[in-house]
């Protein structure tokens, strides 16, 4: 690596944090896929118990938690254009 030029050398560098960033991924994270599938399913679970059953509080608390998780994070609105002078239009 010293003979290298900057660009390279950077180049270089990327691809060390990369593969480090990926390894770390792996080890901490899991495979997020299967996660999130494992989730909808205890959920899904949950949902068709809590149709039969009162559900106890433990279970009650884990539906809202999994429920909360796939709530969509963003409400779309409709948001009026703004005029250069920024006044709505």
């Amino acid at each position: 690596m010293r003979n290298a030029g900057p660009l390279e050398r950077i180049s270089i560098k990327l691809k060390r944090l990369t593969r480090a960033l990926q390894s770390w991924s792996a080890k901490k994270v899991g495979h997020i896929k299967s996660q999130l599938a494992l989730a909808r399913e205890v959920l899904h679970r949950l949902e068709v118990a809590q149709d039969m059953r009162l559900l106890s509080p433990q279970e009650e608390w884990l539906r809202r938690e999994l429920k909360r998780l796939f709530e969509p994070r963003f409400v779309r609105k409709d948001y009026r254009k703004i005029t250069v002078k920024g006044q709505l239009s």
